[in-house]
């Protein structure tokens, strides 16, 4: 997904901003995947504007890639119109079906816009072969049975890249403990705090694009720009268990950090914002200190820092990439100049620093707070002790 600053939306809406309907679903598919128990009627209430959301988004798309009057545009649009209308009902996994309706919306636009000649070919990641993909499901990927099989059939997948297209089903079975849940999601710009709340909770959400993206400054197909996005939730696990992530103490931290947001003020809430960004969705767990572990000193956790993002931070310069996160000023900095260019460094090795500050700062009051409870915590227990052994002496 294209991820937005707090800076370019309000703040005061947990999810952010885009445009009133895309706020609109978005919570929507929040409410699919809280794990709460819910009426089958509700499921299918909620399915239903996700896909007649979808279907409006799909056909907006359309017009721009054919003239309303050409038969390759009533051949899609009826399509698309058949996709969303064929489904069955899962009653275990609504979400897998979601995840294969928008699967069968994404091989649609792949195939068709590389025959059309609309696709502009990026780098692809080497793990995932989408002309096989496309050869293999060519003349099925309306048919919802065909497409659900064929994501079976990967059940047992000897790479990487097989396999995440059958998480796309298996990991989404219902369950009222916090299993991992891959959900694609049809709104392209999605605020910050919903993709780490969501992490956070094991909900990864996964962009739905209908046209070449950018992910992480490489141009993907809607094809790889799926797979970018499950990546980085697959690496989310992988990396905090080799970092040895309590992620329960690290979401007390971020729940820590939300409450605190009047009380920092809005610049210095998206500053740390954007470290918890890079902890959270890029991995970056070396600058997480859990609540147990006594806190290293602000310069050595600076140098830890430092060495992860290193000038001349050319993630932090490429708008397509994390640059997407800097301020507006920052953001909007020339670099036709090589003194242009050293200012916009400057400029952002500063902000890092400042956020970084900011991180440290709140990161020394939460373990402050942890510690402070604890110690009420057991003069409480030694209260109620005290009190129990003097009724036993009068007695």
């Amino acid at each position: 997904m294209i991820i937005v600053n707090s800076e370019d939306n309000d703040t005061d809406n947990q999810f952010g901003g885009g445009k009133e309907e895309d706020r609109a679903i978005l919570l929507v598919y929040k409410q699919l995947t809280d794990r709460t128990e819910r009426s089958q009627k509700d499921i299918d209430r909620l399915t239903q504007q996700i896909f007649e959301y979808l279907g409006a988004k799909a056909i907006e798309h359309l017009k721009t890639l054919f003239p309303q009057e050409s038969e390759e545009f009533a051949r899609l649009q009826a399509d698309v119109a058949h996709i969303l209308a064929s489904s069955p009902v899962e009653p275990t996994n609504f979400i897998g079906r979601i995840n294969i309706v928008s699967l069968q919306l994404i091989l649609l636009f792949s195939k068709n816009i590389i025959e059309s000649g609309h696709h502009h070919q990026g780098m692809l990641y080497d793990m995932i072969d989408e002309e096989q993909i496309l050869s293999e499901l060519r003349d099925d990927y309306l048919d919802y049975q065909r497409v659900k099989h064929y994501l079976f059939s990967l059940e047992n997948p000897s790479t990487r890249s097989a396999q995440w297209l059958y998480s796309l089903w298996e990991f989404n079975e219902f369950k009222t403990e916090p299993s991992a849940i891959f959900i694609i999601i049809g709104v392209t710009f999605i605020p910050v705090n919903y993709i780490l709340n969501g992490m956070l909770d094991n909900i990864f959400a996964l962009g739905l694009t209908f046209e070449t993206k950018y992910a992480d400054g490489v141009l993907e197909s809607p094809f790889g720009f799926l797979y970018h996005d499950y990546n980085h939730g697959l690496d989310y696990f992988i990396q905090s268990k080799t970092f040895g992530i309590d992620r329960e103490q690290l979401k007390l931290f971020f729940n820590y950090f939300l409450e605190k947001k009047d009380e920092l003020g809005n610049e210095i809430f998206i500053k740390i914002q954007l470290i918890f960004f890079l902890i959270i969705h890029e991995g970056c767990f070396e600058i997480f200190i859990q609540s147990n572990d006594e806190i290293p000193t602000k310069e050595l956790l600076g140098i830890i820092f430092n060495s992860i993002f290193e000038k001349p931070y050319r993630k932090f310069r490429d708008i397509n990439n994390l640059g997407g996160l800097m301020s507006k000023e920052i953001k909007e900095m020339p670099e036709n100049t090589l003194d242009e260019s050293r200012s916009r460094i400057f400029a952002i090795e500063n902000y890092l620093q400042e956020s970084f500050d900011n991180y440290y700062s709140l990161l020394v009051s939460w373990h402050s707070s942890k510690q402070t409870a604890g110690r009420r915590r057991r003069r409480t227990k030694r209260t109620k002790k005290s009190k129990r052994r003097k009724t036993k002496r009068h007695n």
